[in-house]
């Protein structure tokens, strides 16, 4: 976003908390930063929450408040920061500043704002002006002694003048040239504790949001901006819904969505500038199995889900019965050999759809997420063997997940690779590289063989590098980004049969992670479709990182010329983060002539 709140946990409610404090105090000589946790400022047209902090400043010292912005700056950029302060003693004076992080320079104009001695909190405002373009930036905020001050409500927002806050116009380029079609929102593990009455509404209104893993943040990219988004690239809107919330709250949401004006919903609606309903077909009834409906050592996770969902849809059918919505299959574990060991994960299917609760008849659609590896391979050489068992291992998984769900339309909401390191943790090295690229197209093309009805890429851009994109301002793909460009033009077309003849050589590999015993694929896949014109679009993976494969188009298949779209990289561990990058090649193909698949790359043929 290029606009909306700069700053999260505004009030100091993670002080201190390991992992997800976002604040970094400066405190020389005797100077102090405490935190105090009740009470606090009643900030103008805001919400107010408990906590603020108590400084102490000697004479001459500055206290430092320091915060990493969420988002990059734009040279230009006219910033409103707001913060609320109450000296109880002598008032040190309060400055800020903007700044880039590595190397040290400021960005913006130094302001200044009174501290008034009383005793209640007074507001100030003041502006700075972005000077540069900044990837990271840091907001100083100062207390210059002698004095003590409390601190309260810190605020950094960008506003437009007008309308819906802004996407960066180079990532609406990128979301069509990878052929985006669909957003889920809010996405991932927001879903479980989504309040929509803090999406919905002015951005300066709009409290902050309390996930699990992070500080607490202003949601920027919320209801408004997110159909605004979907209306303006022609995008369908794909929600997810609450399923620990209470179904009147489900109900509540849907009908701000979609119910008409004379509704309390649709009237609220209408007053945050939208009178016509959001067009909106799906939504899914929360994100995946988790701790949050039962322990892992407990096998009644899916029954309470169910039954949270049965209310739900209870609820939401009463408001709108042409919303479909869908449940949660667990999908990436279903083969692991230890899976036994987890009954949440183990049982979860047959009880969500099966048990007492079972949702099998009460919704059109499932969905679920899948990752492939989920372990450590014992050698880097290995990744990449083990990572091509990603699409063989999606259609065996997806297989297994049928048999409790049937025919019901199925969805994969988030999808993508995982290599663990010697912690147990993601490596984020296997996230960002050509291997990783190219085993998400082994994932991709499964998909595209299979039934799957849809699917969202888990996400767009995200700096520990699960994103498809690298950062602003840049903005360029990562070898997965151009993965998805080179399939995503397949969607929707109908699929040919293909024949490799002779058929290509296969490989088993050994049980890392979630991959069974004997998992085995082909070396070579092939998958095709016919495009709008009745021509075929061909496909060819080469599993093989040692050996390139040279292939002779069928001769029934009457052409003159294909362009060939190629993705390979000699070094599978290059990344498009620095100056080693991977893009695709584009090359002309005449007919009689034999293509060459690179070892460990991807082509996409369009035939004439």
């Amino acid at each position: 976003m290029l606009d909306g709140d700069f700053l999260a946990d505004r009030s100091f409610r993670l002080w201190g908390v390991p992992d997800r404090d976002v604040w970094r105090p400066t405190t020389p000589g005797g100077s102090t930063v405490t935190k105090v946790s009740t009470g606090g400022a009643a900030p103008p047209g805001a919400v107010a929450y408990d906590g603020y902090v108590h400084v102490t400043a000697g004479a001459g010292e500055a206290v430092l408040l320091a915060q990493r912005l969420i988002g990059p700056l734009r040279a230009g950029s006219i910033l409103t920061l707001t913060f609320s302060t109450r000296a109880t003693a002598n008032a040190p004076v309060m400055s800020a500043v903007v700044a880039q992080v590595a190397p040290f320079l400021a960005v913006t104009d130094t302001q200044y704002a009174a501290t008034v001695v009383g005793p209640d909190f007074v507001h100030h405002n003041v502006t700075l002006t972005a000077t540069a373009d900044v990837v990271d930036a840091v907001l100083y905020l100062a207390a210059t002694g002698p004095g003590a001050v409390d601190v309260d409500e810190v605020r950094l927002r960008r506003l437009p003048a007008s309308g819906p806050l802004r996407v960066d116009p180079a990532v609406k380029t990128w979301l069509q040239t990878m052929g985006v079609r669909n957003i889920l929102w809010p996405g991932g593990f927001a879903a479980d504790l989504l309040d929509w009455h803090a999406m919905v509404g002015p951005v300066w209104e709009r409290p902050e949001m309390v996930t699990a893993l992070h500080a607490p943040e202003t949601p920027a990219f919320a209801v408004a901006e997110l159909f605004a988004l979907a209306q303006e690239l022609n995008l369908d809107v794909v929600l997810q819904l609450n399923a620990l919330g209470s179904p009147q709250d489900a109900a509540d949401f849907v009908e701000y969505l979609r119910g008409d004006t004379a509704t309390p919903g649709g009237a609220l609606r209408a007053m945050h500038g939208h009178p016509a309903p959001y067009d909106v077909l799906f939504a899914q009834l929360g994100n995946e199995p988790a701790e949050a409906y039962s322990l892992v050592t407990d096998p009644t996770g899916g029954d309470v889900y169910a039954q949270n969902s049965q209310a739900i849809i209870t609820a939401v059918a009463a408001v709108d019965p042409t919303l479909a919505l869908s449940a949660i299959t667990e999908a990436t574990f279903q083969l692991a050999p230890w899976l036994p060991a987890v009954p949440l994960l183990a049982q979860w299917n047959t009880r969500a759809f099966l048990g007492t609760y079972g949702l099998l008849n009460d919704v059109p659609m499932a969905h679920g997420h899948y990752y492939s590896v989920f372990g450590q391979p014992p050698t880097p050489q290995d990744v990449f063997p083990l990572l091509m068992t990603g699409g063989s291992m999606f259609k065996d998984l997806l297989t297994t997940v049928r048999g409790t769900i049937g025919n019901l339309a199925y969805w994969v909401t988030e999808f993508h690779v995982t290599i663990k390191d010697s912690t147990d943790l993601v490596d984020p090295a296997y996230l960002v590289d050509a291997q990783a690229g190219l085993g998400v197209a082994d994932i991709y093309l499964s998909m595209m063989q299979t039934d799957v009805a849809g699917a969202q890429f888990f996400n767009l851009s995200e700096r520990v590098g699960f994103g498809a994109l690298t950062g602003a301002p840049a903005w360029r793909a990562r070898p997965t980004g151009h993965v998805l460009a080179m399939l995503s033009p397949a969607g929707g077309e109908p699929r040919l049969v293909t024949t490799l003849n002779p058929a290509p050589a296969m490989r088993t590999v050994t049980a890392v992670g979630v991959i069974p015993a004997n998992q085995g694929y082909a070396l070579l896949e092939a998958f095709a479709t016919r495009r709008a014109n009745g021509r075929p679009r061909i496909f060819l993976l080469n599993r093989d990182a040692q050996r390139a494969v040279t292939v002779d188009l069928a001769p029934t298949a009457t052409w003159t010329s294909a362009q060939v779209t190629t993705l390979a990289s000699a070094d599978l561990t290059a990344t498009n983060e620095t100056t080693t990058t991977v893009t695709p090649v584009t090359t002309v193909l005449v007919s009689g002539q034999r293509l060459t698949v690179p070892a460990a790359g991807l082509v996409r043929l369009d035939l004439e």
